[in-house]
């Protein structure tokens, strides 16, 4: 590996296409050296930055790739000196441990117990060869650490050491957690801010991040979103220093975005990115100001606590179909090119399987060229389990730009 080259692992989301999907939008293609469903390793030309992690709404955790060893013996015997090899080159009297083991075998996932008998042993054998080491572990409720976790456990500060192993069929890759979310920031911008919405089906933070980086917008620039609502994508993009326009057709969802993006930026001290929010219908409406980058979430149609019957869908698929291309007419003649255009558009998972809308068929006959990832070859689908039954709209997402 060339010097100036780093490998690092990130540990993927609930929605690993999106999240490589991503994270080839942040890092390029070439970056991403392998991937599955859990995890990502890419290899990069200059460091992360210090909070690369909380811009990265589909990664759970990042990792920096110490060692790579070939498997051999007793897996728990091997994982148990590499263990002990990394604790005598931490140079420090005091640390605390929590080790999270990964394989994407089914029949070979080390569970809780498997990593709470070789934090025993790590803990018999470093009494013996480390002997002035303070030693304390950390114990995972299952295979690995949770994001929560790491962060109030403090495995990031200074004495902290958490250890991700990803055991593959031929070798061990060993990586060190140097960043994870604090999730209660998240959970501040969800349901601190003045004007929460207790809708169903309301834009997550997490995935207004996914939908700002697969737009490759940069800080400086400016974001355009038409169907704003309460202004999620809006305040994720104002945090990274990103102007924003936004507007919606409801007058109150204007007010609401407005007051929401004022206690954002008085909240979290916010000077180097401003906003404009003005009562709009982006079916037919012209936005004479500027914007680098279209970023948006069309209309879901109302919230489904069950799955509808088929005429109550259709009438449903029906009227968001309408807005949805409407809206793609609409702001065709208003995109310049090279300009990219994200839009998440409903769909819905009923027993028939997953329904789109009609309008996804005509995107190249409406003007627009399809952007699709090289990396990830499904559809970018976003769809949330909710406890123990699954909702039954979801996110169907496009990148696209100008036919030309």
């Amino acid at each position: 590996m060339p010097k100036n080259v780093t490998s690092y692992t990130f540990f993927l989301g609930h929605q690993p296409h999106l999240s490589v999907a991503e994270l080839e939008a942040v890092f390029g293609t070439g970056s991403i050296l392998e991937f599955n469903q859990i995890y990502a390793i890419l290899e990069l030309q200059e460091e992360l930055p210090e909070n690369q992690i909380d811009s990265l709404g589909g990664t759970k955790s990042i990792a920096k790739l110490i060692k790579k060893e070939q498997r051999n013996g007793i897996l728990q015997k091997q994982l148990l000196n590499l263990i002990l090899e990394n604790l005598s080159e931490q140079k420090k009297a005091k640390i605390k441990l929590g080790v999270s083991i990964y394989s994407d075998k089914t029949f070979e996932q080390p569970n809780a117990q498997f990593i709470q008998e070789l934090l025993e042993e790590v803990r018999h054998h470093a009494k013996k060869q480390l002997p002035d080491l303070n030693l304390r572990t950390v114990e995972p409720k299952s295979g690995s650490l949770s994001s929560a976790q790491i962060i109030h456990s403090g495995l990031l500060k200074n004495s902290g050491l958490s250890l991700s192993f990803i055991i593959q069929e031929n070798q061990i890759v060993l990586a060190q957690t140097i960043q994870a979310p604090n999730l209660k920031k998240y959970t501040l911008r969800d349901y601190g801010k003045p004007k929460p919405s207790g809708k169903n089906g309301m834009l997550p933070p997490k995935l207004a991040q996914i939908l700002l980086n697969l737009s490759a917008v940069k800080t400086g620039q400016t974001v355009l979103d038409p169907f704003c609502g309460s202004g999620t994508l809006l305040q994720e993009a104002l945090l990274r220093g990103i102007n924003c326009i936004g507007s919606d057709l409801n007058p109150q969802m204007v007010n609401d975005a407005r007051l929401n993006l004022e206690w954002l930026k008085y909240r979290f001290r916010l000077k180097d990115s401003s906003f404009e929010i003005f009562p709009a219908d982006a079916t037919c409406d012209h936005w004479d100001q500027h914007f680098d980058v279209i970023v948006t979430e069309s209309y879901l149609g109302r919230p489904l606590s069950k799955e509808p019957s088929k005429q109550k869908l259709n009438l449903i698929i029906q009227e968001c179909n309408e807005i949805a291309e409407n809206f793609l007419l609409n702001i065709h003649p208003q995109i310049k090119n090279k300009q990219t255009l994200i839009i998440a558009l409903p769909c819905w998972f009923v027993e028939a399987g997953v329904i789109k809308l009609p309008v996804v068929e005509k995107l190249s006959a409406l003007g627009y060229n399809l952007k699709e990832s090289k990396k990830v070859k499904a559809d970018l689908i976003y769809h949330r389990s909710n406890g123990q039954k699954d909702q039954i709209v979801g996110r169907d997402i496009y990148a696209l730009s100008l036919k030309i």
